[in-house]
């Protein structure tokens, strides 16, 4: 018999064990410990007052985590992570979990559910789909090693282009019209304290460009959150490059850029492609409206 504890009632260890044992065989290492497992609670807001465990009398075989915002005067739940240990699969207990997160979705007056699953995890999407999400966007995962990028990198430049680059505060982003308010959870400017942003603007001043990333010195790495070109721009391409370009220059000596839960854009894919970034995985972003 199945029974549900929230996550606020079960031991740090004992969580971070469970999730360990849940996702040992999962598509990327997902290994955690209560150090980091705090952090990343912090940093993304998922609730231990929200999210539930699942107990097979007093063993914990699963778990939901689950967070809550506000995004366009809209109540938004993320399912920020669904786990069951091997043994336990095949048994329906992903059902059961989701079906108590609704339950709380309701009381929360939560007005869409989201989540993520890697698009090669067919299991996990048949299930979410039974259960009302549906697919709204595919995000892609690719990183450059500027060690082995091709000859397209160095060409990058924007010495010769009227176009001009600016730093601005992540937050005034929100004022551009084509700002990516609604993406996924982790890519909201609310789970990136630490992101930097920059415009790229034209000879009237108008902003035609964003790019908001993350840089990692401990592992000279820089994130890509958002690569975004208003959508009246004929040369998405170049701008893309200018902004790429200018995120490199900048952000120097990391050795390694990727990017996260990036929107899928034919223009920047293949952009990426050139310049010498590897597919790395995909993601498939799923919604469910609830009232």
């Amino acid at each position: 018999m199945i029974r549900f504890e929230f996550l606020s009632n079960c031991s740090l260890k004992e969580m971070v064990d469970l999730m360990n044992h849940a996702f040992q065989d999962y598509f990327t290492e997902m290994k955690t410990d209560v150090s980091s497992y705090v952090k990343r609670l912090a940093k993304e807001d998922l609730s231990p007052d929200l999210s539930i465990v699942a107990y097979d009398k007093e063993k914990p075989v699963g778990f939901i985590l689950n967070g809550i915002r506000e995004i366009n005067n809209q109540k938004i739940a993320w399912n920020g992570g669904t786990g069951v240990i091997p043994d336990y699969r095949g048994q329906g207990i992903g059902r059961l979990m989701m079906e108590k997160c609704f339950e709380i979705y309701h009381q929360q007056q939560v007005e869409v559910a989201t989540l993520e699953a890697i698009d090669r995890n067919l299991t996990a999407i048949h299930l979410y789909s039974k259960m009302g999400y549906q697919i709204i966007d595919h995000l892609k995962f690719y990183s450059l090693d500027l060690k082995k990028a091709k000859s397209k990198l160095s060409s990058l430049t924007t010495e010769h282009t009227p176009n001009t680059v600016q730093s601005i505060f992540k937050r005034d982003l929100v004022h551009l019209p084509f700002f990516r308010r609604w993406a996924p959870w982790q890519n909201q400017l609310a789970s990136l304290p630490d992101a930097e942003a920059i415009i790229l603007s034209n000879e009237k001043n108008e902003t035609i460009g964003y790019a908001l990333f993350q840089v990692i010195t401990s592992l000279q790495t820089v994130n890509f959150f958002h690569l975004e070109v208003t959508p009246k721009e004929k040369n998405r391409k170049d701008i893309f490059i200018e902004l790429i370009s200018h995120v490199i220059n900048k952000t120097k000596p990391a050795q390694s850029y990727r990017t996260f839960n990036l929107h899928a854009d034919i223009d920047l894919d293949e952009l990426l492609r050139e310049i010498g970034f590897d597919y790395q995985l995909g993601q498939v972003w799923m919604t469910k409206t609830l009232s």
